[in-house]
C-alpha cells in the first residue's frame, strides 16, 4: 500500500476488530495510515529509554479486557 509494509500479524487484529468483515478492516487499516501520514511526529523520533520508562511506571498500560468491538483499550494516565 503506497510503500507501507504491513506485516500478518497486523492485518489479522483488524480483521478480527471488524469481524472479519474485509472492506471494514481494510476501511480502518487506512484511517491508521492516514493518521500515520498526517501526523508523523507522533509516531517518529521516540525515544526506547522515555517509551520504557513509562510502561515500567504503569503511565500507559493495556487494560486487560477490551471493547464489545474487539478493540484493545490503551490508558493513559495523566
Amino acid at each position: 500500500m503506497l510503500g507501507v509494509e504491513i506485516g500478518d500479524d497486523l492485518i489479522v487484529q483488524f480483521l478480527r476488530c471488524e469481524k472479519y468483515d474485509v472492506q471494514e478492516a481494510f476501511s480502518r487499516l487506512k484511517n491508521l495510515i492516514q493518521l500515520k501520514r498526517d501526523h508523523m511526529e507522533i509516531f517518529t523520533g521516540q525515544k526506547y529509554e522515555i517509551i520504557a520508562k513509562t510502561c515500567i511506571d504503569n503511565i500507559a498500560t493495556f487494560l486487560p479486557f477490551r471493547c464489545p468491538d474487539g478493540c484493545a483499550i490503551f490508558h493513559v494516565c495523566i
